[in-house]
Protein backbone atom coordinates (compact mmCIF):
# COMPACT_ATOMS: atom_id res chain seq x y z
CA UNK A 1 0.00 0.00 0.00
CA UNK A 2 0.73 3.67 -0.52
CA UNK A 3 0.52 6.02 2.59
CA UNK A 4 -0.41 9.78 2.30
CA UNK A 5 -1.95 13.00 3.50
CA UNK A 6 -4.82 15.15 2.63
CA UNK A 7 -3.27 18.72 2.81
CA UNK A 8 -5.08 21.35 4.80
CA UNK A 9 -6.93 24.19 2.96
CA UNK A 10 -5.19 27.03 4.10
CA UNK A 11 -1.91 28.31 5.86
CA UNK A 12 -0.21 25.33 8.01
CA UNK A 13 3.52 26.12 8.79
CA UNK A 14 4.93 26.24 12.33
CA UNK A 15 5.06 29.68 14.33
CA UNK A 16 8.25 31.89 12.71
CA UNK A 17 7.89 30.06 9.27
CA UNK A 18 5.39 32.92 7.74
CA UNK A 19 2.20 32.93 6.74
CA UNK A 20 1.39 31.17 3.39
CA UNK A 21 -0.57 33.47 1.13
CA UNK A 22 -1.19 32.10 -2.12
CA UNK A 23 -2.74 28.26 -3.26
CA UNK A 24 0.36 27.51 -4.93
CA UNK A 25 2.60 28.33 -1.99
CA UNK A 26 0.44 26.42 0.16
CA UNK A 27 0.20 23.35 -2.34
CA UNK A 28 3.78 23.43 -2.79
CA UNK A 29 4.51 23.24 0.90
CA UNK A 30 2.15 20.98 1.80
CA UNK A 31 3.68 18.28 -0.73
CA UNK A 32 7.39 19.47 0.20
CA UNK A 33 5.81 18.70 4.24
CA UNK A 34 4.29 15.33 3.20
CA UNK A 35 7.35 13.91 1.06
CA UNK A 36 10.00 15.20 3.82
CA UNK A 37 7.45 13.36 6.56
CA UNK A 38 8.22 10.09 4.80
CA UNK A 39 4.89 9.68 2.40
CA UNK A 40 4.21 8.54 -0.32
CA UNK A 41 1.96 11.13 -1.83
CA UNK A 42 -0.14 14.13 -1.16
CA UNK A 43 -3.98 14.74 -1.74
CA UNK A 44 -5.68 17.93 -1.71
CA UNK A 45 -9.32 19.20 -2.93
CA UNK A 46 -10.53 19.74 -6.17
CA UNK A 47 -11.33 23.28 -5.07
CA UNK A 48 -7.46 24.08 -4.05
CA UNK A 49 -6.80 23.02 -8.04
CA UNK A 50 -9.45 24.92 -9.27
CA UNK A 51 -8.39 27.94 -6.97
CA UNK A 52 -4.64 28.13 -8.54
CA UNK A 53 -4.49 31.65 -10.70
CA UNK A 54 -3.66 30.14 -14.56
CA UNK A 55 -0.11 31.90 -14.06
CA UNK A 56 0.41 29.49 -10.83
CA UNK A 57 -1.16 26.60 -12.29
CA UNK A 58 1.21 26.65 -15.26
CA UNK A 59 4.12 26.98 -13.16
CA UNK A 60 2.94 23.46 -10.83
CA UNK A 61 2.39 21.74 -14.47
CA UNK A 62 6.13 22.81 -14.85
CA UNK A 63 7.30 21.44 -11.52
CA UNK A 64 5.40 18.24 -11.90
CA UNK A 65 6.96 17.53 -15.52
CA UNK A 66 10.26 18.43 -13.47
CA UNK A 67 9.52 15.60 -10.66
CA UNK A 68 9.42 18.25 -8.49
CA UNK A 69 5.58 18.37 -7.83
CA UNK A 70 2.49 15.42 -7.66
CA UNK A 71 -0.53 15.16 -6.49
CA UNK A 72 -2.05 11.71 -7.11
CA UNK A 73 -5.31 11.83 -5.87
CA UNK A 74 -7.61 14.48 -5.35
CA UNK A 75 -10.75 14.99 -2.96
CA UNK A 76 -14.15 16.99 -2.38
CA UNK A 77 -15.11 16.86 -6.60
CA UNK A 78 -18.36 18.84 -7.26
CA UNK A 79 -18.88 22.19 -5.16
CA UNK A 80 -22.10 22.12 -3.15
CA UNK A 81 -23.11 25.09 -5.65
CA UNK A 82 -24.03 22.04 -7.88
CA UNK A 83 -26.30 19.33 -7.84
CA UNK A 84 -25.41 16.70 -9.49
CA UNK A 85 -29.22 14.77 -8.65
CA UNK A 86 -31.05 17.44 -10.94
CA UNK A 87 -30.67 16.61 -14.54
CA UNK A 88 -30.57 20.07 -15.82
CA UNK A 89 -27.53 20.85 -14.60
CA UNK A 90 -25.41 17.87 -16.34
CA UNK A 91 -24.30 20.09 -18.97
CA UNK A 92 -22.80 22.52 -16.53
CA UNK A 93 -21.49 19.79 -14.44
CA UNK A 94 -19.97 18.74 -17.73
CA UNK A 95 -18.25 21.99 -18.66
CA UNK A 96 -16.69 22.02 -14.59
CA UNK A 97 -15.97 18.26 -14.71
CA UNK A 98 -13.80 19.03 -17.98
CA UNK A 99 -12.08 21.60 -16.80
CA UNK A 100 -11.19 20.15 -13.00
CA UNK A 101 -9.89 16.59 -14.78
CA UNK A 102 -7.70 18.46 -17.11
CA UNK A 103 -6.07 20.51 -14.60
CA UNK A 104 -5.74 17.41 -12.34
CA UNK A 105 -4.74 15.34 -15.01
CA UNK A 106 -1.92 18.10 -15.41
CA UNK A 107 -0.90 17.60 -12.08
CA UNK A 108 -0.31 13.80 -12.07
CA UNK A 109 -3.50 12.73 -10.75
CA UNK A 110 -4.82 9.49 -11.25
CA UNK A 111 -7.83 9.38 -8.31
CA UNK A 112 -10.64 11.73 -7.34
CA UNK A 113 -13.46 11.49 -4.55
CA UNK A 114 -16.57 11.94 -5.36
CA UNK A 115 -17.72 12.48 -1.76
CA UNK A 116 -19.87 15.85 -2.21
CA UNK A 117 -22.75 15.02 -0.03
CA UNK A 118 -24.24 18.31 -0.50
CA UNK A 119 -23.94 18.29 -4.25
CA UNK A 120 -25.10 14.76 -4.40
CA UNK A 121 -27.56 14.94 -1.58
CA UNK A 122 -31.20 13.99 -2.59
CA UNK A 123 -34.19 16.59 -2.40
CA UNK A 124 -36.44 13.45 -2.72
CA UNK A 125 -39.06 14.93 -4.81
CA UNK A 126 -38.93 12.46 -7.48
CA UNK A 127 -36.83 9.60 -6.07
CA UNK A 128 -36.36 7.96 -9.88
CA UNK A 129 -35.27 11.16 -11.11
CA UNK A 130 -32.82 12.17 -8.76
CA UNK A 131 -31.02 8.51 -9.23
CA UNK A 132 -31.07 8.14 -13.16
CA UNK A 133 -29.58 11.90 -12.50
CA UNK A 134 -26.56 10.22 -10.73
CA UNK A 135 -26.50 7.33 -13.07
CA UNK A 136 -26.02 9.89 -15.85
CA UNK A 137 -23.17 12.19 -13.99
CA UNK A 138 -21.14 9.14 -13.28
CA UNK A 139 -21.55 7.87 -17.20
CA UNK A 140 -20.24 11.66 -17.93
CA UNK A 141 -17.52 11.43 -15.50
CA UNK A 142 -16.36 7.81 -17.20
CA UNK A 143 -16.25 9.29 -20.51
CA UNK A 144 -14.11 12.38 -19.19
CA UNK A 145 -12.00 10.14 -17.10
CA UNK A 146 -11.39 7.98 -20.22
CA UNK A 147 -9.91 11.00 -22.02
CA UNK A 148 -8.06 12.41 -19.03
CA UNK A 149 -6.86 8.85 -17.36
CA UNK A 150 -8.79 9.72 -13.96
CA UNK A 151 -10.34 7.10 -11.99
CA UNK A 152 -13.96 8.40 -9.85
CA UNK A 153 -13.73 6.66 -6.94
CA UNK A 154 -17.18 6.99 -4.90
CA UNK A 155 -17.22 7.67 -1.53
CA UNK A 156 -19.96 6.49 1.02
CA UNK A 157 -20.42 8.94 3.87
CA UNK A 158 -22.52 9.13 7.00
CA UNK A 159 -25.64 9.93 6.91
CA UNK A 160 -24.88 13.26 8.97
CA UNK A 161 -23.22 14.80 5.38
CA UNK A 162 -25.73 13.21 2.84
CA UNK A 163 -28.78 11.05 2.47
CA UNK A 164 -27.65 8.81 -0.67
CA UNK A 165 -25.07 5.87 -0.37
CA UNK A 166 -24.04 5.81 3.35
CA UNK A 167 -22.31 2.20 3.18
CA UNK A 168 -19.67 0.41 1.55
CA UNK A 169 -21.93 -2.03 0.44
CA UNK A 170 -24.29 0.51 -0.85
CA UNK A 171 -21.46 2.57 -3.07
CA UNK A 172 -20.24 -1.19 -4.06
CA UNK A 173 -23.66 -1.27 -5.37
CA UNK A 174 -24.02 1.18 -7.55
CA UNK A 175 -20.28 1.02 -9.15
CA UNK A 176 -21.22 -2.70 -9.76
CA UNK A 177 -24.24 -1.73 -11.64
CA UNK A 178 -23.21 0.67 -13.78
CA UNK A 179 -20.23 -0.95 -14.50
CA UNK A 180 -18.15 1.48 -15.50
CA UNK A 181 -13.64 1.63 -15.83
CA UNK A 182 -13.66 4.96 -14.61
CA UNK A 183 -15.61 4.22 -11.50
CA UNK A 184 -14.63 2.55 -8.82
CA UNK A 185 -15.05 2.65 -4.77
CA UNK A 186 -13.44 4.45 -1.68
CA UNK A 187 -13.94 3.00 1.82
CA UNK A 188 -13.34 5.83 4.63
CA UNK A 189 -12.38 4.43 8.35
CA UNK A 190 -14.54 7.61 9.81
CA UNK A 191 -17.63 7.15 8.00
CA UNK A 192 -17.43 3.62 8.51
CA UNK A 193 -17.12 3.93 12.60
CA UNK A 194 -19.86 6.78 12.45
CA UNK A 195 -22.09 4.09 10.89
CA UNK A 196 -21.19 1.21 12.39
CA UNK A 197 -20.79 -0.09 8.69
CA UNK A 198 -19.34 -3.57 8.40
CA UNK A 199 -15.28 -3.80 8.13
CA UNK A 200 -15.95 -6.96 5.75
CA UNK A 201 -17.13 -5.14 3.19
CA UNK A 202 -13.78 -4.04 2.45
CA UNK A 203 -12.81 -7.71 1.84
CA UNK A 204 -16.16 -8.41 -0.10
CA UNK A 205 -15.50 -5.46 -2.37
CA UNK A 206 -11.72 -5.82 -2.93
CA UNK A 207 -11.82 -6.25 -6.54
CA UNK A 208 -13.49 -2.66 -6.94
CA UNK A 209 -12.12 -0.88 -4.03
CA UNK A 210 -8.91 1.68 -5.59
CA UNK A 211 -8.72 4.28 -2.19
CA UNK A 212 -9.14 4.84 1.27
CA UNK A 213 -9.28 7.55 3.93
CA UNK A 214 -8.99 7.63 7.70
CA UNK A 215 -8.85 9.01 10.75
CA UNK A 216 -8.66 8.13 14.60
CA UNK A 217 -12.09 8.03 16.33
CA UNK A 218 -15.09 10.36 15.52
CA UNK A 219 -13.53 13.42 16.62
CA UNK A 220 -11.69 13.07 12.90
CA UNK A 221 -8.40 13.42 14.73
CA UNK A 222 -4.98 12.92 13.28
CA UNK A 223 -3.88 9.06 14.19
CA UNK A 224 -0.70 9.10 17.16
CA UNK A 225 2.05 7.14 16.59
CA UNK A 226 0.52 4.57 18.51
CA UNK A 227 -2.55 4.87 16.26
CA UNK A 228 -6.12 2.98 17.42
CA UNK A 229 -7.67 -0.55 17.60
CA UNK A 230 -10.19 0.11 14.83
CA UNK A 231 -7.61 1.95 12.20
CA UNK A 232 -5.38 -1.35 13.05
CA UNK A 233 -8.56 -3.33 12.36
CA UNK A 234 -9.04 -0.97 9.16
CA UNK A 235 -5.37 -2.15 8.11
CA UNK A 236 -6.05 -6.18 8.96
CA UNK A 237 -9.31 -5.81 6.49
CA UNK A 238 -7.04 -3.92 3.91
CA UNK A 239 -4.31 -6.66 4.62
CA UNK A 240 -7.22 -9.30 4.10
CA UNK A 241 -8.28 -8.45 0.93
CA UNK A 242 -4.94 -7.94 -0.44
CA UNK A 243 -5.47 -4.14 -1.14
CA UNK A 244 -2.44 -2.57 -2.46
CA UNK A 245 -3.95 1.01 -3.55
CA UNK A 246 -3.68 4.08 -1.64
CA UNK A 247 -4.63 5.41 2.02
CA UNK A 248 -4.80 8.69 2.45
CA UNK A 249 -5.12 10.41 6.42
CA UNK A 250 -7.86 13.00 5.97
CA UNK A 251 -8.53 14.44 9.25
CA UNK A 252 -8.76 17.63 11.34
CA UNK A 253 -5.16 18.60 12.05
CA UNK A 254 -4.04 20.60 15.09
CA UNK A 255 -0.64 21.09 13.51
CA UNK A 256 -0.29 19.46 9.94
CA UNK A 257 3.38 19.54 10.28
CA UNK A 258 3.77 17.66 13.89
CA UNK A 259 0.57 15.58 13.20
CA UNK A 260 1.59 14.07 10.51
CA UNK A 261 4.99 13.51 11.16
CA UNK A 262 3.99 11.44 14.68
CA UNK A 263 1.58 9.79 12.84
CA UNK A 264 3.83 7.98 9.96
CA UNK A 265 5.37 5.43 12.01
CA UNK A 266 1.51 3.89 12.65
CA UNK A 267 0.79 4.67 9.28
CA UNK A 268 3.79 2.81 7.63
CA UNK A 269 3.64 0.10 9.91
CA UNK A 270 -0.12 -0.47 9.85
CA UNK A 271 -0.74 0.51 6.15
CA UNK A 272 2.68 -0.50 4.04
Amino acid sequence: MKIGCCLPGGSFMPQGVGEITTTKDILLAGYRAVKAAGYDYAETSVGMVMKLTDEEFAELVELHKAGEFTIETCNSFIPATYQVTDPAQLPALEEFVTKAMGRMAALGVEFVVFGSGGARKMPMVDTMAELAAIDEFLKMCDRVGEKTGITVVIEPLNKGETNIFNSVSAGASLVRRLNLPHVKLLADAFHMLLENDNLLSIEENADILCHTHLASGQARLCPSAEGDEYLADFGKHLQAAGYTHRVSIECRYKDFVKDIAEAYPFMRKTYA
